[in-house]
């Protein structure tokens, strides 16, 4: 087998990242790809601090063979600001899965790693992607440790308009006192969540929104169409969705459930993120989301509307009931330390995630 030469990606290997990323087919019955286009490393700084790329090349060929990034964002983790990092995008040959090459790729991780401050790395395995989780979680030599966190949901919705709710109206935020109060309060009994940066909260393709009853504010939420730079497409279908696909999505249209497109097609979607709502008013959890269904179908036509929970997130149970494609995944701390510096907060609260960042 050849060798694997392993660097820190430069901009001048952006059209090759892009190419790479786009033609690399992720696991299941469903094979998508990530389309970064225009650019690899452009896409990067939309979405966090810091972005490094780690890239691989056979030594022989000079050919790509995989690739991942990091990033970092400012977390409240157990009631205090803390640097973490976001690990995505990791993309391997499977000829090459059984060499050193992920051995050599963590390496350069942790090189670049040591040189910043950040305690570990957030990240997320599908749980259909069995032999990722069984590889990338063994803590054989040369990898770090993937400490485990919660099972996570996303869920993705075909927005409808309800005929309930008519108490309940969707207004612009309006940076009111009482509207950015809300924005930036966290959760009870959350023991990690996500700072919001300036940067992603200003982009043009963010949506806020406030969410009133008779006059008073319940909720706020945001809309994020990352489409500008971030798409998944539809590479193609195993055997047996090839034969099911027509059905389903007869079946899927009654039950008013995401279709799946023809090969080839981009998926057409947007992102619910920073979802909070007065704890006096979570009874109606439902009810607000449905109501921001309605709103993504006005505000983005023809657009699917994805989101992200822990399964021992208190709304867990509710949002589940609401019709929903739904991907499984397992999130994880990664770092280098024996011990996980959330592993005591488990039995104290549960996780917030953020499912455009995933």
């Amino acid at each position: 087998m050849h060798s694997v030469k392993i660097h820190s990606a430069n901009k001048k290997e952006d059209e090759e990242l892009v190419s790479f990323s786009s033609q690399f087919p992720s696991e299941g019955g469903f094979k998508l790809a990530l389309d970064r286009s225009p650019s690899y490393f452009e896409s990067l700084l939309k979405e966090g601090f810091n972005p490094d790329i780690i890239i691989g090349r056979d030594s022989h060929s000079g050919k790509i063979v995989g690739i991942g990034h990091r990033t970092e964002l400012n977390y409240i983790l157990n009631g205090t600001k803390q640097r973490l990092g976001i690990l995505s995008g990791l993309r391997l040959l499977k000829e090459f899965r059984s060499g050193i090459a992920l051995a050599k790729g963590y390496k350069k991780l942790k090189e670049l790693h040591n040189q910043k401050t950040c305690r570990g790395y957030l990240t997320t395995i599908q749980s259909e992607n069995k032999n990722a989780l069984k590889i990338l979680t063994s803590a054989r030599a040369g990898l770090p440790n993937y400490h485990f966190i919660d099972h996570l949901t996303t869920f993705i919705w075909n927005p409808t308009v309800s005929k309930e709710m008519k108490n309940l109206q969707i207004q612009i935020f309006s940076n009111s006192i009482v509207e950015t109060y809300l924005n930036q309060s966290h959760r009870n009994h959350s023991f990690l969540s996500l700072v919001v940066p300036n940067f992603i909260e200003k982009q043009l393709n963010v949506r806020k929104f406030s969410i009133y009853t008779n006059h008073e504010l319940i909720a706020v939420f945001s809309l994020w169409d990352q489409s500008a730079w971030k798409r998944w497409k539809i590479l193609k279908y195993n055997d047996y969705w090839k034969v099911l696909r027509f059905f389903y999505n007869c079946w899927a249209k009654i039950r008013r459930l995401p279709s799946l497109p023809e090969v080839r097609a981009e998926l057409s979607y947007v992102f619910l993120t920073q979802l909070k709502i007065k704890q006096s008013q979570t009874k109606y959890l439902n009810s607000i989301l449905n109501k921001i269904l309605e709103k993504t179908k006005e505000e983005f036509p023809n657009t699917y509307l994805c989101y992200t929970l822990a399964k021992n997130d208190p709304w867990y149970d509710t949002t589940n009931q609401i019709p929903a494609w739904k991907i499984q995944s397992h999130g994880y701390l990664v770092n280098w330390e024996a011990k996980s510096p959330i592993s005591n907060s488990l039995q104290k609260g549960f996780s917030e995630w953020e499912a455009g960042l995933l």
